[in-house]
């Protein structure tokens, strides 16, 4: 696992900033402002936001040395969206109204009202569902929305040839949107479509789906240009392992989504990972450091202790800078209210962060970014993940690109 890396990072962080998982902690002494960190510390997503915990005060700090002192109180939302309601209000109640983390758009979904009512701000740094991207309320994403992230599997997949296409995904807001809006695409991309599968997101036991997955694979011809794209968390392990016991899935390539890109579970245990090798390394995508960015980004992932650049924390870092450069323009941020968002969009739009230059639309999303598809590769013996593929926009406002695909590492590299 990768966690314990981490924590021996986190817990340095935490003693530096002053802030505990509960946010019960001393706190910076007179800050300019505090902000709420939402994040998932025990639930499905809790590998990933730990590291994003991480990012969030590594940024506090970098905001510190830059001459603006946050206070960061962080409470786990456990990836339930009953537990982050309760947790921001209670934040909300002790007069916070800047929020960052908000990994899944069911976290953000269930935030939403509640911020709205207290003319608060929140800065989701994952959440990519389409139906939250509304003007005028409290929800600014720093990560593109799910037309532009399936626009680019869907620009790989034909890139690939592939042609009939089983979807499967987990039954939350994020992963649903994500499998719907690729379904549309491919259907105007005049790519054949399976049923969609889909399981609910308690799900642990993944034989029938694999067995659902099996058999709409041999419904669609079992043939190369045949392709399953899974859309989930990290319970995909155990679907893969699952997936494993059957010699046709072996042969048929499998293609990811953000939620589980470069998940440790998958390469950590033979099952799924011996079935991601046979299944076309899984391309998964994920919002992609810029070449420019690859320096300074690598160095904030170190500190965090996270072995491959994140770009979710990355964006949870670059929050922090942004929220700082806002209390510049304003000395008044963090107090709440439409001057609070005036705020932040203006520091937002255009600020050249870790994963490269943020426009935002008028809903306050990210309007687009490169992506990189990292996949499961065997090199020197080990099994790991690999950027394998990847996708570029037009143009730094553009929801079109263009994909490339260059494989695994070759052995001996």
């Amino acid at each position: 696992m990768r966690i314990p890396a981490l924590l021996s990072s986190l817990s340095l962080a935490l003693a530096v900033q002053g802030c505990g998982a509960s946010g019960s902690n001393e706190q910076p002494v007179d800050p300019d402002f505090t902000v709420g960190a939402l994040v998932d510390l025990s639930g499905d997503s809790s590998e990933a936001d730990q590291y994003l915990q991480a990012a969030i005060l590594q940024g506090a700090q970098a905001a510190a040395a830059s001459g603006v002192t946050i206070a960061v109180v962080t409470r786990d939302t456990q990836g339930d969206p009953a537990t982050t309601a309760q947790q921001l209000q209670e934040l909300l109640d002790q007069g916070i109204r800047v929020f960052v983390g908000l990994s899944s758009s069911t976290e953000a979904q269930a935030a939403l009202p509640l911020a709205n009512a207290a003319g608060a701000l929140l800065v989701s740094t994952g959440s990519t569902a389409q139906t939250l991207a509304i003007p005028s309320d409290a929800l600014y994403r720093l990560t593109p929305t799910n037309d532009v992230l399936m626009q680019a599997v869907l620009d790989l997949l034909k890139l690939r040839g592939v042609s009939s296409l089983v979807t499967v995904n987990r039954q939350d807001l994020g992963n649903q949107e994500e499998s719907n809006e690729l379904r549309r695409l491919a259907q105007n991309a005049g790519i054949a479509l399976q049923p969609a599968i889909s399981y609910p997101a308690d799900t642990t036991a993944f034989s029938a789906v694999a067995e659902q997955v099996n058999n709409a694979v041999l419904a669609a011809g079992a043939s190369p240009y045949t392709a399953v794209q899974v859309s989930g968390f990290n319970e995909v392990s155990s679907l893969f392992a699952d997936c494993n016991v059957y010699e046709t899935l072996q042969a048929t390539s499998f293609y990811g989504s953000d939620g589980f890109s470069q998940d440790n579970d998958i390469i950590s245990s033979a099952g799924p990972a011996f079935f991601s090798l046979g299944a076309g390394s899984v391309p998964s995508p994920v919002l992609a450091v810029p070449p420019d960015r690859e320096a300074q980004a690598g160095q904030v992932s170190s500190a965090i202790g996270d072995p491959y650049p994140d770009s979710y924390s990355l964006n949870g870092y670059d929050a922090l800078m942004i929220f700082a450069d806002a209390f510049r323009l304003d000395p008044s941020f963090g107090s709440g209210g439409s001057s609070d968002r005036a705020a932040f969009v203006a520091a937002a739009d255009g600020y050249d962060g870790l994963t490269g230059t943020i426009e935002l639309d008028a809903a306050g999303d990210r309007v687009t970014g490169t992506y990189a598809f990292w996949g499961v590769c065997t090199l020197g013996g080990l099994i790991n993940w690999y950027p394998i593929a990847s996708w570029s926009p037009s143009s730094p406002s553009s929801t079109r690109g263009t994909a490339a695909f260059q494989g695994c590492p070759a052995q001996g590299t």
